[in-house]
């Protein structure tokens, strides 16, 4: 039952590859503590060995095999609208389809977005910082969300 509750917290990240991935890398190393990180074919975890396990795993099969189960596995799923990429926007609609929580995120502004887009919330963001803390701030409430809708043992067992 420890190891139940002791369970990390799974993450997707879906970005612009080329454009975003050294932003990305460097932010998302804060939350391993408390989240398993997929991005990409990318593992991000505390423990750099199991991170290398799972990609080496990975490695023969197809990207959209890796990204449909790193979705399906994911509690959150955040996507960089930035650019409207077409990747991003194909694995933000498996995690819709797949009623992930999704968090969206752009550097662009939100009215440009494609139309089917602009009905959800999407947090801006300028820099680095302001991006941290909005990813920050959204897992946080997750969190207490989750701690709050789990259910507390009490009394006694017969």
């Amino acid at each position: 039952m420890n190891h139940i509750l002791n369970k990390k917290r799974q993450l997707f990240v879906a970005y612009p590859w080329k454009e975003k991935k050294a932003l990305y890398d460097e932010i998302l190393s804060n939350f391993t503590n408390e989240w398993d990180i997929r991005h990409g074919k990318d593992v991000t975890k505390a423990d750099e060995s199991s991170s290398e396990i799972e990609m080496f795993r990975n490695r023969n099969k197809l990207l959209y095999d890796v990204f449909v189960s790193g979705i399906e596995k994911c509690e959150v799923f955040i996507a960089d609208l930035t650019g409207a990429n077409a990747n991003v926007m194909l694995e933000l609609g498996i995690a819709m389809k797949l009623s992930k929580n999704v968090l969206l995120v752009s550097s662009d502004d939100p009215h440009n977005l494609p139309f089917d887009i602009k009905g959800f919330e999407v947090n801006k963001y300028t820099n680095k910082a302001e991006l941290s803390k909005i990813i920050e701030n959204q897992l946080r409430l997750f969190l207490r969300i989750k701690s709050r809708s789990t259910f507390k043992l009490s009394g006694s067992f017969v």
